[in-house]
C-alpha cells in the first residue's frame, strides 16, 4: 500500500512537472523534457528507456540525444553512454566541445566509481569528486564520511577539511563524538579547527586537560584551538595561563604567540619556570619572537637562568632567545650542544643557530666549515644562503647532499622550528607512498632552492634527480603536499622535457603539472600515454588535471573508455578540472 502511494505520487510530480511544457512543443521536445521528467524523480531507468525509445522514432535530434548520454550517465551506464557520445559526435561533429554533456559524461563515471564495492575504486572516486571543487562532489565526499571503510573514512575528513560546506561540517563534528578509530579521530580534531567548528571548541579543551590523552592528540587538539581562539581576550588568556592543566598551559603560550598578543606576554613570563619541559619551551619560544626582552633586564635574568636546563629543548630555545640580544653569550650557550652525541640534538640546536639570522654569525659560518656531518652542513648551508654569505659554497653542500646522501629525507618540524632531517617518516594509511612522497617533495625544494641561486650545478642534479627516482606520488599525496615552484627552478624543468631519455621526459613534465606552469607540458604527457605502464598513464591523467587546459578536452574525453575504472575515474576528474578551470 506504501509503495503504490509513493509511486502515485511520483507520478503525479512528473504530471506537475509535464504541464508546465506547453502544447506547442514538438513530439521530440515532448519526449526529451519527459526524460528530464524522469531524472528529475531520480527514476534513472525509465529516462534511459524514454530516451532510447525516443531515438528511433527521432535519430536526428540532438536534444533527445543529449538527454539520453545524461540519463545514462546518471544510470551509471558507462558502457552505452560512451556508445550515445559516438552516435551523437557523428551526427553532430560541432558538438564535441559541449560543457554541458561532458560534465554529465564525467560526473556519471565518477558516481559510478564511488557506489564500487571496491575500496579502492571508491578512494579514486573520492579524489575525483575532491579535484573537481564542484557542489556535485560535496554529495560523495559526505557519504564516504559515512564508509565503513576507517580509510575512506579518515580520507574524506581530510579532504572535507579543506571546503566549507554545512553539511561537511554539521557530519564531521558527529564524528568527532562517535569515532573509535585513532587515526581517523586525528583527522576529525584537526579538521575541527581547519573548518572553524566553533561548537567544537569545550571539547578540545577537554582533551588537553585529560592527562591520560596522547601528546600527538593533545598537539593536534592545540593546533585546531589556535585557529578556533582569534578572538581570546586576556581573561581567556590569564585562566589557560594559571590552569592546573599542562596542556592549557601549552595553549596560553600558543594563543600569545599566533594570535600576535604582544600585550599579554606578562602572562606568558612565569611559565618560564614552569614544572614541564614543553610549557618553558613554549614560553621561551613565545617570549623570543617578540624581540623585546632587550629592553627589560629582568627578563634577560629569566631568561639566562634556563640556559643550563636540564631538558635540552629549553636550554636550546633559551640559547636562541639569548642570541638575538646578547649574541656572544647566546652562541656559547650553543656550542655544547652542537657538539652533543645525538644527531637529532644537534640538528635541532643547528636549526636553531641558523633562526638567528645575523645575530649567530661567526658560529654559523664556523660550524659550517669544520662540521664532518652533512646534515648538520645542509641546514647550516641554508641559513647562509639566507644571509647571501658563503652562497657558493653552501650550494655546493647541498648538491654534494642531494648526489650523496640516498636515504629519504624529510623537513622535520620541532618546537617551531624546521629543519633538514634523515626521514622518520613512517607508512600512511591515508596517504598511499607517503615517506617516498615526502622524501621527492623535500629533495625537490632544495633543488628549487639550487636554481633560485643560479647554482651551476642544478640541471645536473635535476637530471639525476629524475633519473634515480620513480615519480610515485599519489593524487591524495599531491592534494596534501604540493609544492611551489621558482620560476628558475621551472626553466630547468622545462629544458628537461626535451632530453632524450623518456622517462626523463615524462618526469619533467609531471614536476611541471604540479608546478601549474605545465601547459606547455601537455604534448609531452600526451604524447608519452599510450607507451606508458598502467600507474605512469594515472599519474599523467592526474598531471594533466593539475594543468586544467582546454586543450586536454579531446583527450581525456577518450580516456574516459580505458578498460580499467581507475584511469577511467581520474580522467573524468582530470576532464572537469579542465572544463572548470
Amino acid at each position: 500500500m506504501k509503495a503504490a502511494m509513493t509511486d502515485k505520487l511520483l507520478f503525479f510530480s512528473l504530471f506537475c512537472f509535464l504541464s508546465l511544457f506547453p502544447p506547442s512543443l514538438s513530439a521530440d521536445e515532448q519526449i526529451t523534457k519527459k526524460v528530464y521528467a524522469h531524472l528529475a524523480i531520480q527514476d534513472t531507468s525509465s529516462a534511459c528507456e524514454e530516451a532510447e525509445q525516443g531515438l528511433h522514432s527521432y535519430p536526428h535530434s540532438k536534444a533527445l540525444h543529449e538527454a539520453y548520454i545524461k540519463a545514462l550517465a546518471k544510470a551509471c551506464e558507462e558502457k552505452k553512454m560512451s556508445q550515445a557520445w559516438h552516435d551523437y559526435i557523428a551526427l553532430f561533429p560541432e558538438q564535441q566541445k559541449n560543457r554541458d554533456v561532458l560534465e554529465s559524461m564525467a560526473w556519471g563515471v565518477i558516481e559510478n566509481g564511488a557506489a564500487s564495492n571496491s575500496p579502492a575504486i571508491r578512494t579514486c572516486a573520492l579524489l575525483a569528486a575532491f579535484f573537481a571543487q564542484d557542489a556535485k562532489g560535496v554529495d560523495i565526499l559526505y557519504r564516504h564520511l559515512q564508509d565503513d571503510n576507517s580509510f575512506l573514512r579518515g580520507a574524506s575528513v581530510q579532504l572535507s577539511s579543506h571546503m566549507g560546506d554545512a553539511k561537511l561540517r554539521d557530519q564531521i563534528l558527529r564524528m568527532f563524538k562517535d569515532e573509535k578509530v585513532w587515526i581517523v579521530r586525528l583527522a576529525i580534531i584537526k579538521a575541527l579547527g581547519a573548518m572553524k567548528i566553533a561548537e567544537a571548541q569545550p571539547s578540545l579543551e577537554d582533551i588537553l586537560a585529560n592527562e591520560r590523552n596522547s601528546a600527538e592528540e593533545k598537539a593536534v587538539a592545540i593546533q585546531s584551538l589556535v585557529n578556533l581562539l582569534e578572538d581570546a581576550d586576556r581573561a581567556k588568556v590569564q585562566q589557560l595561563a594559571m590552569n592546573p592543566r599542562a596542556g592549557l598551559r601549552l595553549l596560553a603560550c600558543q594563543v600569545v604567540f599566533f594570535l600576535d598578543q604582544e600585550q599579554n606576554l606578562d602572562l606568558i613570563l612565569p611559565l618560564v619556570n614552569d614544572s614541564l619541559a614543553e610549557v618553558r619551551a613554549a614560553a621561551l619560544e613565545t617570549i623570543g619572537n617578540f624581540r623585546i626582552i632587550g629592553q627589560n633586564p629582568a627578563i634577560i635574568d629569566l631568561v639566562a637562568s634556563k640556559l643550563n636546563d636540564l631538558d635540552f629543548n629549553v636550554a636550546i630555545t633559551a640559547a636562541w632567545v639569548m642570541t638575538l640580544n646578547n649574541p656572544q653569550v647566546g652562541q656559547q650557550a650553543f656550542e655544547p650542544w652542537l657538539q652533543h652525541n645525538n644527531r637529532d640534538v644537534r640538528l635541532l640546536a643547528a636549526s636553531a643557530l641558523v633562526q638567528c639570522g645575523k645575530y649567530g654569525l661567526p658560529l654559523t659560518s664556523n660550524l659550517f666549515f669544520e662540521t664532518g656531518d652533512p646534515y648538520i652542513r645542509m641546514n647550516l648551508g641554508i641559513g647562509l644562503i639566507g644571509q647571501r654569505l658563503h652562497t657558493e659554497q653552501a650550494c655546493a653542500a647541498l648538491y654534494r647532499g642531494l648526489s650523496e646522501q640516498k636515504e629519504r629525507w624529510m623537513w622535520k618540524e620541532e618546537s617551531g622550528r624546521r629543519y633538514l632531517a634523515p626521514s622518520d617518516v613512517e607508512h600512511s594509511d591515508l596517504i598511499p607512498n607517503y615517506p617516498e612522497a615526502v622524501n621527492q617533495l623535500t629533495r625537490l625544494e632544495v633543488l628549487n632552492l639550487l636554481a633560485l641561486m643560479k647554482y651551476s650545478g642544478t640541471q645536473a642534479a635535476i637530471k639525476q634527480f629524475l633519473q634515480e627516482r620513480s615519480w610515485g606520488i599519489s593524487g591524495m599525496a599531491s592534494a596534501m603536499l604540493l609544492s611551489e615552484g621558482d620560476d628558475s627552478a621551472i626553466e630547468l624543468v622545462q629544458n628537461l622535457m626535451k632530453d632524450s631519455n623518456p622517462k626523463i621526459r615524462i618526469q619533467a613534465a609531471l614536476i611541471l603539472s604540479m608546478w601549474d606552469a605545465g601547459e606547455e607540458a601537455i604534448t609531452v604527457l600526451q604524447g608519452s600515454y599510450e607507451s606508458a605502464d598502467r600507474e605512469t598513464k594515472e599519474k599523467i591523467l592526474e598531471g594533466l588535471g593539475q594543468i586544467g587546459s582546454p586543450l586536454s578536452i579531446p583527450f581525456l574525453t577518450e580516456k574516459m573508455e580505458e578498460p580499467y575504472q581507475t584511469l577511467r575515474i581520474i580522467a573524468a576528474s582530470s576532464l572537469l578540472q579542465s572544463l572548470y578551470h
